[in-house]
């Protein structure tokens, strides 16, 4: 409890009252200095309280009058109530003045009046020479007063009674002092740290009267505008003309000003608008530290991963569908609604997904990719949604923050989102409703600020409502992305074949050339594991290139096949002529044309061929030269 420090100011005649009655509800913290006051001592004294630290004073009559003037700590006063008069009237013969302090009038006056059968005089004073006066004109007539006024009546031998404040009222004033003196303290303690925050924050902070003069700057504000201590009171026009030009608008949020050809990131909040009395405060900062801060922010999710490396350029293709679906994508990523994305695995699903991230106005916060198939059930609930310690057995000192925290003002992807426990896509469905996310254990609601991107391999529709809840969907499918499988791009396989070699083999590529035969098996194959496919098969083409002594086309349509697998190759070609050997052999239309297009991905091969076909090395040749 902090210490209180309390100045009773009083008379001789009252001290003993006050400290018997004081004293008896004082407590450890509380500290009285009593001072015995008479009007014109007052002053020396109250400096000296002040210096002492004294947070409030507690004065009866004239004293409290004077001391309420001119004093800058809080003074209680001790009433003199009714009754105090009534009883000092009643023990009163002949006529009666009654004295008070012009700051402390008398309360019912007219009850006081009609009390006694003598004459009442009420007379208020201002200064100890103008109550020795009205004492000096009573004589023959009893004064009622305080302790100065019965001083003052003994010095000139005239009767005088003296009013005594009922305990109550000193009761009163004690507690009142010790409650505001506890609420002056809090009230410190807010003041002291909110100055020491304006003191020591790195923002410049200048507020503006409303005379549009310079009323507070921090030394922060000092610093960056270049500006001498002594600008307080100076008109901002002549100091900051391009800030004033703020102070007749409504508030200003991150606008960019110039001064002494240097720019800041600038806010303006005004306290009232009234009609050319502008007053409010300017919080800035620097546009330099401001950029830096920024690159700074990006380095550190770019060291958590949180962020989006692919951009639409990274796209490859000139396939209509491709470019289609591109051209739709970069409209979606000018909205703020969802998007899910359909397509076959290895088609870049997330490629779009960064692409749109880093093309909407989302694109400096964090890229948060999560594949939901790898995350069993059980796990999927707090790695979405984060918890708070002491959640369940083996978790995280102080918790764990969840995607959706960690994405906040950026992009949360989740692939193979079809694969959402079903439990878990109840609680996914209310937090994109309400863009809130409460952790697992906790009791905080946390707002979120993210844009959900969902991609899938499967047909959602197919999947309701049995393992996936259609409101859900219908939240998750606002927009949504077709992407075309690698087998309906047609020359884009080799486009991508090419780009794909140039990062293993950047010299060697220069001058690759490939083989008709070899161009015909990418066209023809089915990439059934698309781009991410290609990309393996061009790298064990690499492998395998590096090794040859001689580059012929036969040679480089050898590691191709290799590349992607003889047998792969054969079930894709085959599949796509619709041959089934155990039903096909005798067919010999389907026979032969599944010959002829084995003969061209598998040249002197007929052995391999005919195994795959399900006939003999003669029949084979049989069916190749029938017309």
């Amino acid at each position: 409890m902090e210490h209180i420090k309390i100045v009773c100011v009083t008379y001789d005649d009252y001290r003993g009252i006050f400290k018997s009655v004081i004293e008896r509800f004082l407590s450890p913290e509380i500290e009285i200095i009593y001072f015995e006051g008479y009007l014109d001592n007052l002053m020396a004294g109250y400096s000296q309280w002040l210096r002492d630290g004294a947070d409030v004073i507690i004065a009866t009559g004239g004293n409290f009058g004077v001391l309420n003037t001119y004093a800058t700590i809080p003074v209680i006063g001790v009433q003199i109530h009714t009754g105090a008069y009534i009883n000092a009237i009643k023990m009163t013969e002949g006529d009666i003045v009654l004295t008070h302090h012009v700051m402390t009038p008398i309360l019912s006056v007219d009850a006081l009046l009609n009390i006694s059968a003598n004459r009442v005089e009420i007379a208020a004073y201002e200064s100890k020479a103008e109550l020795e006066q009205i004492i000096i004109r009573a004589k023959g007539k009893t004064i009622i007063g305080g302790c100065l006024a019965k001083r003052l009546a003994e010095q000139h031998e005239i009767a005088s009674v003296l009013l005594i404040p009922e305990e109550e009222t000193i009761v009163n004033a004690l507690l009142e002092s010790v409650s505001i003196a506890k609420h002056l303290k809090i009230e410190k303690r807010k003041r002291d740290l909110l100055e020491a925050v304006v003191e020591h924050t790195v923002n410049g902070i200048l507020s503006v009267n409303r005379n549009g003069r310079i009323s507070m700057a921090n030394p922060s504000a000092l610093t960056l505008l270049a500006l001498q201590s002594d600008v307080v009171d100076l008109p901002l026009e002549s100091c900051l003309p391009t800030f004033a030009a703020c102070l007749n608008k409504a508030p200003v949020m991150g606008t960019i000003l110039s001064h002494d050809e240097k720019r800041y990131v600038v806010n303006w909040i005004p306290f009232e608008i009234e009609p050319d009395k502008p007053a409010g405060v300017f919080i800035f900062q620097s546009a330099t530290e401001v950029i830096d801060a920024e690159r700074s922010l990006r380095r550190s999710m770019r060291d958590k991963g949180l962020y989006a490396k692919a951009t639409f350029d990274d796209i490859v293709g000139n396939c209509n569908l491709l470019r289609s679906e591109i051209k739709r994508a970069k409209l979606y990523a000018m909205s703020e609604s969802n998007v899910l994305i359909y397509g076959e695995t290895g088609v870049g699903k997330e490629l779009f997904a960064q692409s749109i991230h880093r093309f909407s106005k989302r694109q400096d916060g964090p890229f948060v990719a999560v594949n939901c198939a790898a995350i069993p059930g059980t796990l999927m609930e707090s790695e979405l949604f984060g918890y708070d310690e002491g959640a369940f057995t083996g978790s995280r000192r102080g918790g764990k923050m969840g995607l959706f925290e960690l994405a906040h003002g950026g992009t949360l992807f989740l692939d193979e989102i079809g694969e959402i426990d079903m439990t878990v896509q109840a609680r996914l469905l209310r937090v994109i409703q309400e863009k809130e996310v409460m952790r697992i254990g906790g009791d905080k609601v946390i707002p979120i600020d993210v844009r959900i991107i969902t991609a899938t391999n499967a047909r959602l529709i197919d999947k309701m409502p049995h393992a996936f809840r259609e409101d859900l969907f219908y939240r998750l499918d606002v927009l949504s992305l077709n992407i075309p499988p690698l087998r309906a791009r047609g020359t884009d396989v080799l486009t991508l074949f090419t780009r794909f070699l140039k990062h293993h083999l950047p010299l060697e590529a220069m001058n690759f050339v490939m083989p008709e035969t070899s161009k015909w098996v990418l066209d023809a194959y089915r990439w059934p594991g698309n781009i991410r496919e290609l990309q393996s098969v061009v790298e064990r083409f690499a492998i395998q290139y590096r090794q040859l002594s001689m580059l012929s086309e036969v040679g480089l349509h050898e590691i191709l096949v290799s590349a992607i697998g003889a047998e792969k190759l054969c079930k894709s070609l085959l599949k796509e002529l619709k041959y089934n050997p155990e039903v096909d052999v005798n067919h010999i239309k389907k026979s032969k044309q599944a010959a002829e297009a084995l003969g061209k991905a598998f040249p002197g091969r007929k052995q391999f061929i005919a195994e795959q076909l399900g006939l003999s090395r003669t029949t084979l040749w049989r069916r190749l030269n029938e017309d």
